[in-house]
């Protein structure tokens, strides 16, 4: 009963595209139109059609009487591929060159930028068992909360991603060591550890993106109104074997999928005058 049931032959188990009544139909029109339009000056489009409807079923770009296939301004945009990263055709992003420069670029930077984040928090006194006051607008109040840092998710960081708030940094779990919290959902919290702060950063960050480093900068500026470290500890984070090294793609939570879609500044530009050139 859900066999699929085809519109011109009324046969089962497939549609007109596929039927192949329709196409011996077609083909025998189209080798008609050949024999008609032999000796004629002049044949117009609609001398052809049965063989453009044949060349469009086999999928030809010649017509049976060795006509080149004439296609649209449309179908010529449409057809035309452009690389996902630089916007240029003739190859995708996996053998696009800008794109493997851009992507050893990153990475490079990501290991610098971990780098610097690790000697940060080194310095500081941040990590596990340290005690925190939450502030609020850079003050304390009844509703602020004490918390001891007892976790550190270190997968996050990437260049790609550090100059977005939520995660440009590792990601702390702290719980509330008041004996009676106010509210129920202040018994744990998530949050960034401190950005990095201006002085600290990988001289490659700046080379790489004066934008970045402006952004970065009033993250930091931003960081001292929400938390204060009331007691550090000294360094006692267990990091990832490899964390600071040149990790691929893959090895950085969040950094592939960046990766993936990301463009480049031009690419637009670039993809606009490669789609007319074929028009």
């Amino acid at each position: 009963m859900g066999s699929r049931r085809c519109g011109w032959c009324y046969g089962r188990g497939h549609n007109r595209a596929t039927c192949e009544e329709y196409t011996k139909q077609v083909k025998e029109q189209a080798e008609w139109e050949v024999d008609n339009n032999k000796g004629r000056e002049i044949v117009g489009t609609w001398d052809r059609y049965h063989q453009k409807e044949y060349a469009k079923r086999m999928k030809s770009d010649t017509l049976l009487d060795g006509t080149k296939v004439e296609k649209s301004a449309h179908q010529r945009r449409q057809s035309t591929r452009t690389c996902s990263f630089c916007g240029h055709s003739g190859h995708n992003r996996r053998k696009c060159e800008d794109f493997a420069r851009h992507s050893e670029k990153v990475i490079k930077l990501t290991s610098d930028y971990r780098k610097a984040i690790k000697k940060q928090m080194k310095e500081s006194g941040w990590g596990i068992g340290a005690l925190v006051q939450e502030l609020y607008r850079g003050e304390v109040n009844e509703n602020c909360s004490t918390y001891m840092i007892v976790a550190v998710d270190l997968d996050i960081v990437s260049t790609l991603s550090m100059n977005r708030y939520s995660n440009q940094q590792p990601i702390v779990k702290m719980l509330n060591i008041n004996p009676n919290p106010k509210y129920s959902w202040d018994k744990q919290k998530e949050m960034n550890l401190p950005p990095l702060a201006p002085e600290n950063f990988p001289k490659s960050i700046d080379q790489y993106s004066k934008h970045l480093t402006n952004t970065m900068t009033e993250i930091y500026k931003r960081f001292p109104s929400d938390y204060k470290l009331l007691s550090g500890v000294e360094d006692n984070i267990d990091y990832p074997k490899g964390w600071t090294g040149l990790v691929s793609s893959a090895a950085a939570t969040g950094l592939e999928k960046d990766l993936k879609e990301a463009t480049a500044p031009n690419f637009y530009e670039n993809q606009r005058r490669s789609k007319e050139s074929d028009w």
